[in-house]
């Protein structure tokens, strides 16, 4: 980010933010209202040396719902895309539900959901209760 009567450079900011939150923030400063329907929220407070916006993030995509909170990725009815038509096929059994840490792991190539049994209910629970909050799909 560029705004040197606001921010001083050369700083890193480390929070859970997504691509959705840069027009709220664009909007935030300029003090323009965000409009109800938008989704993401703005990244001001964040960069003032506050908290981030989002304990966690959620996203529902092809089949699998995933959650991000700090180091910890949990997929839900994952699938492996590995750009084969025929690898488009779902993840079965214990790798149906995959704990990733991106930290040590970024390529999520370890499940650790064995390892970490409350931290994946924990996810899988706040990923459930997010995907309740989701309009239902017209027939």
């Amino acid at each position: 980010m560029h705004w040197p009567a606001r921010y001083r450079g050369g700083r890193t900011v480390d929070a859970l933010v997504q691509s959705m939150d840069i027009f709220p923030t664009a909007l935030a400063s300029a003090a323009i209202s965000q409009p109800a329907a938008m989704d993401g929220k703005p990244l001001l407070e964040l960069l003032d040396g506050g908290p981030g916006p989002h304990e966690a993030l959620f996203w529902y995509q092809g089949g699998q719902t995933a959650v991000r909170r700090g180091r910890w990725k949990l997929v839900m009815d994952g699938k492996l895309f590995d750009r084969r038509p025929e690898g488009n096929q779902a993840l079965t059994g214990d790798d149906a539900l995959w704990l990733s840490d991106l930290d040590e792991d970024p390529g999520e190539s370890r499940n650790l959901r064995h390892l970490h049994p409350n931290l994946v209910d924990e996810l899988a629970t706040m990923a459930v209760r997010w995907r309740e909050t989701l309009p239902k799909k017209k027939p």
